[in-house]
């Protein structure tokens, strides 16, 4: 019941000097979106503990800052990532 929705917020997040965000369409969904995660080449062990390491670095930042959600979404996309490689 759409009616029931009384507030929509969006967050552009750690976003350096000035920006513009134009909004163009919201649109409700009956069932979650998901989207693949990015597919890239890992070449080596090397490779996979650097992104696992950069990973771990990012995720705990977006933890530490209370948004849990973004660092649970970051932490499958690059899982999803390295079993797609």
């Amino acid at each position: 019941n759409f009616s029931s929705i009384v507030e929509v917020d969006l967050y552009v997040l750690f976003q350096d000097g000035p920006f513009e965000v134009r909004l163009r369409k919201i649109s409700a969904v009956n069932d979650p979106q998901t989207f693949a995660s990015p597919v890239i080449s890992l070449l080596s062990n090397e490779e996979i503990k650097t992104l696992i390491d950069k990973t771990i670095q990012s995720g705990g930042g977006l933890y530490d800052k209370g948004y849990h959600e973004l660092c649970i979404a970051l932490y499958g996309s690059v899982l999803n990532t390295i079993l797609a490689a």
